[in-house]
């Protein structure tokens, strides 16, 4: 067992627990897999991303044990390895499936147990590239913009509790709730100052494994400072990580035809 992740895991999982969220999934503490039950006491209601993130905890907890990375992949292709993507693909599902609980079980029975092979996975993303997807050449109709703009972020203005710390946006023409004051919350800002300061990666070139740690942390024995370096491709006279690589293919001037990288 790794150490390292499963500690992370149990702080998420505590993290939860003091910060139950909205809306979720439900999720075994121990998995089924390796003993767990589905009594209460092993069920912990999780966020969607939170949910995604804490079964890849688990497979790099466990990495020799292929079920736990055999659902964590099952979740991963739903969002292409992205866990702010499955959190929105879910929610997505989630509300329009909501009030229909006929239909949610029909499509549930339909898919449960199903897998589906990577050509499978591949004609999918063929099917939606260039001219066959449906806003090829199109934009969005006057209405739609508006409603956008509506609802996203632009024009309004960033409020914190002050004594929680949370963040929430508000339009100018709207009543700012009691304890709340303009700017980030200092639990944000400290968070986002960790994340880009405190917090090195380092990896066993040997091993392929790699981790994040803090300023005041030592890395294992073997580990050297710096991420896994990506091999490079050559591609039309450059040299391509897999991610651009990918992005270098699907484009027109491209020479060469559009590629799957896992």
């Amino acid at each position: 067992m790794n150490n390292h992740y499963y500690n992370r895991y149990l702080k998420l999982l505590e993290h939860s627990r003091n910060n139950p969220p909205n809306e979720g999934e439900r999720h075994h503490i121990v998995p089924k897999c390796i003993g767990g039950t589905d009594e209460e006491e092993n069920i912990i209601l999780l966020g969607y991303r939170e949910h995604y993130i804490a079964h890849y905890l688990l497979a790099k907890a466990y990495p020799d044990h292929q079920n736990l990375w055999y659902a964590f992949k099952m979740m991963k292709r739903v969002c292409e390895g992205k866990s702010v993507l499955y959190e929105s693909a879910r929610k997505y599902i989630t509300r329009l499936l909501k009030g229909d609980k006929e239909r949610a079980k029909k499509i549930s029975a339909a898919l449960t147990g199903k897998i589906f092979t990577e050509e499978h996975c591949d004609n999918i993303k063929a099917s939606k590239i260039g001219e066959k997807n449906p806003m090829y050449n199109k934009n969005h109709k006057d209405s739609t913009l508006e409603k956008m703009r509506e609802n996203g972020l632009r024009g309004r203005k960033m409020y914190h509790h002050i004594e929680t710390g949370k963040n929430i946006y508000l339009k100018e023409e709207e009543e700012v709730p009691d304890d709340y004051q303009e700017g980030a919350g200092t639990s944000y800002r400290e968070k986002q100052k960790i994340r880009k300061y405190s917090m090195k990666w380092f990896h066993d070139p040997e091993t392929k494994e790699q981790m994040r740690l803090g300023h005041d942390e030592l890395p294992p024995k073997g580990y050297i400072k710096g991420r896994i370096p990506l091999p490079k491709t050559e591609c039309c006279g450059k040299m391509w990580d897999p991610g651009n690589l990918k992005k270098h293919r699907n484009k027109t001037q491209c020479q060469k035809k559009p590629i799957n990288i896992g």
